[in-house]
Order: structure tokens, then sequence, then C-alpha cells
């Protein structure tokens, strides 16, 4: 659920990249983090020639060449940060981001003829589309250890911060 896009048909091509980084500072601090980026590129072509045959002399011939092209990219970035303050209290901070834009356009020609020459309909139709959208969340958990083993209590804050915005045009 973090896309604005979901999967296409075509030719895709994708491109991705990731990495990943675990650190420790000191006995108190632990770091993971981690980031991937992720590229596709779709192409479409879709030709249709169909003939449609009638009870009359009069067969119809349908013929249609529709073309589309996109591009979308996501970045993804996560965090998990623990401080432990005591032996008794855990500060855990998370963090993460996804961030994508995608920008698609296509064009669908099509027409119906009668197989003797004359035209009955036509339709030229032209769609474009620019989104984009991103999520930055995060958690903060403070854990208390008791005295008494296995006691805790846990508070947990969270944060969250979505928009999706794109622009789309038919003709």
């Amino acid at each position: 659920n973090d896309f604005v896009v979901g999967s296409q048909n075509g030719i895709n091509t994708t491109h991705s990249f990731g990495v990943n980084y675990t650190d420790e500072f000191g006995s108190k601090f632990k770091m993971n983090s981690s980031y991937f980026f992720n590229k596709t590129i779709n192409n479409t072509e879709q030709l249709i020639n169909q003939n449609f045959f009638t009870t009359n002399t009069t067969n119809q011939i349908y013929t249609s060449s529709a073309l589309g092209s996109g591009t979308n990219n996501n970045h993804r970035f996560n965090v998990r940060m623990e401080y432990k303050l005591n032996d008794k209290n855990t500060f855990i901070f998370t963090p993460n981001a996804s961030i994508q834009t995608n920008a698609n356009s296509s064009r669908n020609d099509a027409s119906t003829q009668q197989s003797d020459g004359p035209l009955l309909n036509s339709t030229l139709n032209r769609f474009t589309n620019d989104l984009s959208g991103y999520n930055l969340a995060g958690d903060f958990l403070w854990q208390h250890n008791f005295d008494k083993k296995g006691r805790t209590i846990s508070f947990n804050l969270r944060g969250n911060n979505t928009a999706n915005t794109g622009t789309t045009e038919l003709l």
C-alpha cells in the first residue's frame, strides 16, 4: 500500500538498488537502516484487426492501434535506532519514508468500416497522467523494566504524514 500505481501490462524494464547499514555505537546505542530505489519503465503496443461477418453482404472491419509508455520511481528508507539508557529504560525510534513518482501516456486510435469501404465510426483518445506520493512515519517507544522479573511497561507514540497528488488528462 506504499505505492500510488499498481502493476502494468506490457514490457517492463526494472532497475533497482538497495543498501543496508547496521552498527553499534558503544554498548548503549544500536542502529539498523536501509534504503531501496526501484525504477520501472513500461512500454505497451497493441494492434487489433477484426472482421465481423454479417448475414447480409456488408461485413465490418474493426481496426485498433494502442501505444502506451510510463515511468515509475520508488524510494524507501527505514531506520531503527535503539538507545539503552540504563538496565531499566530503553528508547527505540523507527522512522521510515517512501516516495513515488509516476508518469504515463497512452494513445488509442480505432475505427470501424464496412468491407466495401464506407467508414462507420472512428475514435482517437490520448491519456496522460503525472502522479506523486509520499509517506513519512515514525514510532517512538519507551520501555521500562520493573524490578520484578517479567514486568514491563511500554509507551508508544506514532506520527504519520501521507500525501498523494497528480494530474490526469484525457483528450
